[in-house]
């Protein structure tokens, strides 16, 4: 008896009412499904991650920067476990992603170089410019982009 009540449970999450479904002209269990899952937006970073042939351990870090999840001083300082947020590299400006990645002017120089030494020349923007940028150039196949991806990985780890 059970089992006849579960596909209810099952329309009603997805939305369908007993009308919608025997007014269907052709029942699709895949359309169910779609329907119960939502839609959700994509993460834009997804191809830097999914497609990098980085160390495991480089890729975790960066996606922990792409999430503003690494445990920088400001958030540290914000569950009250440190008392000051200066960064202790240049002790000008609050530790942070943005600041780490790359207005620190040292940090904000090894990107640069690593971008010269692949060829690319462009002046370095802000944390998110970055990102934005990254996720168009590195977008295909190419052994370029693969390098690409795995420079802006490596570099983030090994800054962090």
């Amino acid at each position: 008896m059970q089992k006849l009540f579960k596909p209810k449970y099952y329309f009603k999450a997805a939305r369908y009412t007993e009308k919608d479904i025997s007014q269907m002209k052709r029942f699709s269990i895949r359309q169910i499904y779609k329907d119960m899952q939502g839609e959700f937006q994509k993460a834009t970073w997804r191809k830097l991650v999914c497609n990098n042939q980085g160390l495991p351990k480089w890729t975790f870090i960066m996606i922990l920067a792409l999430l503003n999840r690494l445990a920088t001083k400001d958030r540290l300082a914000k569950w009250g476990i440190i008392p000051d947020q200066l960064c202790h590299l240049c002790e000008k400006e609050n530790k942070t992603v943005q600041h780490l990645f790359f207005e620190y002017e040292v940090t904000g120089s090894i990107w640069q170089q690593l971008l010269y030494w692949q060829g690319i020349q462009r002046v370095k923007k802000k944390w998110q410019e970055e990102i934005q940028w990254i996720e168009q150039f590195a977008k295909g196949k190419s052994a370029g982009a693969a390098v690409c991806r795995m420079t802006f990985a490596a570099t983030v780890y090994h800054v962090w």
